[in-house]
């Protein structure tokens, strides 16, 4: 879905920044 390729956007753009946050690991790691 558009909400699951935004997500992963931006938890790939925050990993670029080397920033993690419990939210974004929930979503990559499922």
């Amino acid at each position: 879905s558009v909400d699951a390729m935004v997500t992963q956007s931006v938890a790939r753009a925050l990993d670029l920044f080397d920033i993690t946050l419990p939210e974004t690991h929930r979503w990559t790691e499922s």
